[in-house]
């Protein structure tokens, strides 16, 4: 809703009145008041005193005096400022983890829903009931996530300004929170870093920060607990005590019965399932209009049905609903939240970026200026078809008028009504449905899925949503029309100061709670934002579904050996030798382009593995290192596996090098729907931290905290889910070939894990836990995540243990923070294209152009890249003559 408020732009004499003072004015705060005010008498001077976050608005007036003097004065301080900084980051950081949590829980809902129907195995039964069971449990989930961020919001808030909402919810003194507050922000947390730093413990940093978290995660629980209290009994408040309520409770003592839950529960339902429409209704001035169709001038408008309210005017005749005329209000309306723009309060910031649901009133002046701003803002408030509509009856106004000073008024409402209203049977009968369908249902699934701890999360998230859903204070409200009335059960009633200060409370607490909670703009885009992610993972399921496990494998590439990369000499990377506790495959010298070349080897099909393998060591037709690829035993060892443990669709290769006694362990990367979920399975949560921590100031103090936090926001994983994780099974068949005896079939004296994208953080991951060498080519890593894998990850171990080539502008390689072995290479495609700095053939012919091919054949691939490495390419000495044209093209 908007208004426009022409004026003349000659000067309005205001009547002069009687000479008062502030004291004896009829003031009244307004529930809308962050604070009540204050009265006070200094010297010769009367004041009136509102808060306003930290500054104060001061109506001054000197004694015998009728000017009143408006000032505004900071009271804030660095010291305050720095103080509330501290409580706000902590309480962020608790939020993020809190979001973390969620994109979790909606992670593990989709791959709990994957297994247990048996989706990702074709010789497992699908399981119908518990996959329609698992969808039913994500409208709840959705709700009561965005409900639980809505209020981290406000803790957040709430903490930067001072705890204001704490304190109006809890009735205690306003010292009392504040030490409070303090306590659990600044005293515990010090005391705690105090005695383990004077203990000399090594990781009491570490323990300070989980004692922090703790603290402020306590105290949040404590604000969410009170907040949806108040929430619920104010419902109850305004049925049992609205003046305008249409059934009366007087029988009824206090407001806890289950009447008074009855009659929430069925305004609840009606609210929901009733027809509305709405009208658009154009006031001018002094003139008589009536509501306006939009293209038509002066006339009544034809209601406008909200969706599928027309579907209920049938129901009429067969006695489930009955047709009404009720308006309905919003929380704004009844508190008169409607802002003013006028040319001081102007900003084209705050204009587009405003709440589209909130009233404003626009103030400018008559002429053509004003009528041209006023359009425009018309066109940015509603649609053109309403400003063509204001701006043709303004014309009409400025006909009419007479001559006389009188200000003009044009503004345009919508109003919302009730035209249908379900009967109560009906009303039962759905709620009925609805808990049948969205908590009896999936609490079975869930629990027959064995995905328990999902379900007894379940059940606490959707006893608190449905409580707060079906017991709704907003809902109420907006029946009710009024909050007038809720002021008979306060324990002070009358005319004092007292019981007005109480009847504030109560109302601004109430209206706070709606505002900001309830039905506020949070809560919107926080569903907005789950609704995304579930959006986003079901497509990835749904991709993996139809393209199965097995997808991915790709064709060999077309290699030469006419041509050669001489290397860059002196600015070759220090890691093209490598071979520092690690055996290569053949020469130390060709040993990391050797490895860049095998952790894409698992991407080609099961039978052109060895003719690429002899390609690559075996190019110059002399066996210099004959390659094995133990594809038999391997799938015999998964079958035997895969019984006892549940498939996996993870894949990867076992090859040999008898003559340098080695066995390669290679894993393919992200290749399908499944791949991309496990993606997420095992580094979403790290990766989220790491974004929490970007966006924080200081963040990266936080740190050591970071990988306590994933593991708990892990715990939520049900045990199937653990078990056929895919670093699972490729820990087990390193552990399996590691510990093999001489004369086994695959028996090696060095085993070496490698892989790409996702098959090189499975590698670091297996290679860590059973304590192998592993080299990753744009892997994702595992140090905010080491906790959270089973066995879990030593430091140490990673350190020791794993190595990775990050390629420039990759992103992979980035998720989780990296270890300490590392080599960077350069990434030289474009910069409006870093996707391709994932790709393996172009990082492998990276380190060949860097480190020199020494032998090693040249994919072909590498021509299609930048010019540079086609330019530096050299004829090999096997070459007669051949151009690259002939040896690639042709």
């Amino acid at each position: 809703m908007f208004s426009l408020t022409f004026q003349k732009p000659d000067e309005v004499e205001i009547e002069k009145m009687p000479k008062s003072t502030l004291r004896n004015l009829p003031f009244s705060d307004h529930f809308t008041l962050s604070n009540p005010s204050s009265t006070l008498k200094l010297q010769n001077n009367e004041s009136k005193v509102f808060i306003v976050g930290n500054s104060q608005i001061v109506l001054e007036q000197e004694t015998g005096s009728d000017h009143v003097l408006a000032k505004q004065m900071d009271v804030g301080s660095a010291g305050l400022f720095l103080m509330r900084a501290s409580y706000a980051l902590i309480a962020f950081l608790m939020s993020g983890f809190l979001f973390v949590f969620c994109v979790q829980l909606i992670l593990f809902l989709f791959l709990g829903l994957a297994i247990e129907s048996g989706l990702t195995s074709s010789e497992e039964e699908f399981t119908f009931l518990v996959f329609i069971g698992t969808l039913f449990a994500i409208p709840a989930y959705l709700f009561g996530m965005a409900n639980a961020m809505t209020l981290a919001m406000a803790f957040i808030t709430d903490a930067w300004n001072g705890q204001k909402f704490l304190k109006t919810i809890l009735k205690w003194d306003s010292v009392l929170v504040d030490w409070l507050s303090m306590g659990v922000f600044v005293f515990v947390p010090f005391l705690v870093g105090a005695v383990y730093l004077f203990a000399t413990v090594d990781d009491w940093w570490d323990k300070t920060l989980i004692s922090w978290f703790t603290c402020v995660f306590i105290y949040f629980l404590i604000f969410s607990a009170v907040t949806i209290y108040h929430e619920i009994d104010g419902c109850f408040q305004l049925i049992r005590y609205s003046k305008n309520r249409e059934e009366s409770f007087d029988h009824v003592k206090g407001r806890y019965s289950l009447e008074i839950v009855k009659a929430a529960f069925l305004m609840k339902m009606k609210n929901k399932l009733a027809g509305k429409a709405y009208f658009d209704t154009t006031v001018c001035g002094k003139l008589d209009c009536e509501p306006v169709e939009k293209t038509q001038e002066v006339k009544q408008s034809k209601p406008k049905y909200l969706f599928l309210s027309r579907l209920t005017l049938p129901f009429v005749m067969c006695g489930l609903y009955k047709t009404v005329h009720k308006p309905l209000r919003t929380i704004d309306e009844i508190s008169g939240h409607t802002p003013f723009v006028t040319r001081s309060t102007w900003g084209l910031d705050t204009i587009y970026c405003r709440n589209r649901k909130t009233r404003y009133i626009t103030v400018v002046k008559a002429g053509a200026i004003g009528v041209i701003c006023a359009a425009y803002i018309i066109w940015c408030f509603w649609s053109v078809l309403n400003s063509a509509t204001l701006i043709n009856l303004y014309d009409k106004v400025m006909d009419q008028k007479s001559d006389s000073d009188e200000s003009e008024v044009l503004y345009q409402v919508r109003e919302r009504f009730k035209i249908t209203e379900p009967s109560d049977n009906f009303c039962w009968a759905v709620l009925f449905l609805e808990f049948l369908l969205l908590f009896v249902c999936p609490v079975g699934a869930l629990f027959h899925a064995g995905n328990i701890p999902v379900g007894i999360l379940f059940i606490f998230v959707s006893v608190i949503t449905f409580a707060r859903r079906y017991c709704n204070s907003t809902v109420a409200l907006e029946e009710l029309g009024t909050m007038d009335g809720i002021e008979e059960d306060n324990e002070m009633t009358g005319e004092n100061e007292e019981a007005k200060e109480e009847d504030w409370r109560e109302k601004h607490r109430l209206g706070l709670i709606m505002r900001e909670i309830s039905s506020g703009r949070k809560n919107d885009f926080w569903l907005s934002v789950f609704a995304f992610f579930i959006l986003a993972f079901c497509g990835v399921f749904m991709v993996a579904v139809w393209k199965g496990a097995d997808s991915g494998a790709v064709e060999g590439w077309t290699y030469t050996s006419k041509f050669e990369y001489p290397g860059s000499g002196s600015l070759e990377y220090t890691s093209c030798t490598i071979g520092q506790n690690i055996v290569p495959p053949d020469t130390t010298e060709t040993s990391l382009t050797d490895f860049t070349f095998l952790a894409t080897v698992a991407y080609k099909s099961p039978d052109i593995t060895n003719t690429s393998l002899e390609t690559w060591f075996n190019h110059n037709g002399t066996e210099t290192n004959k390659t094995v690829d133990h594809e038999d035993m391997l799938q015999r060892w998964r079958s035997q596996y895969e019984q006892e443990r549940g498939k996996s669709a993870v894949t990867y290769k076992y090859l040999g090098f008898p003559q340098s006694n080695v066995g390669v362990v290679t894993i393919r990367g992200t290749s399908n729907g499944w791949d991309a979920l496990s993606d997420a399975q095992l580094w979403s949560a790290a990766s989220l931290a790491q974004w929490i921590r970007a966006i924080m100031p200081l963040g990266n103090i936080f740190t050591p905290v970071l990988t306590y936090l994933v593991e708990i926001v892990s715990a939520i994983e049900s045990k199937h889910l653990d078990e056929v994780a895919f670093y699972k099974q490729t820990s087990a068949f390193v552990n399996y070939v590691k510990n093999l005896q001489e004369g086994d079939e695959g028996y090696y004296q060095n085993i070496i894990v490698t892989g790409h994208s996702l098959g090189g953080g499975l590698a670091m991951i297996s290679g860590a836990q059973q304590e192998v060498p592993s080299i990753a080519l744009s892997g994702p890593n595992a140090v905010i995540s080491r906790r959270t894998f089973n066995p879990p990850i030593a430091p140490g171990a990673l350190e020791r243990y794993t190595f990775n080539i990050v390629p420039d502008r990759d992103v992979v390689p980035r998720l989780d923070d990296l270890s300490q072995n590392y080599q960077r290479i350069n990434c030289r495609s474009g910069l409006n294209d870093p996707l391709s700095c994932h790709f393996g053939i172009r990082s492998m012919c990276e380190v060949l152009l860097t480190c020199g091919s020494r032998g090693r054949p040249i994919p072909c691939d590498c021509l299609n890249l930048e010019e540079i490495y086609s330019s530096s390419l050299i004829p090999s000495a096997t070459n007669v003559g051949e151009t690259l044209e002939d040896v690639c093209v042709n």
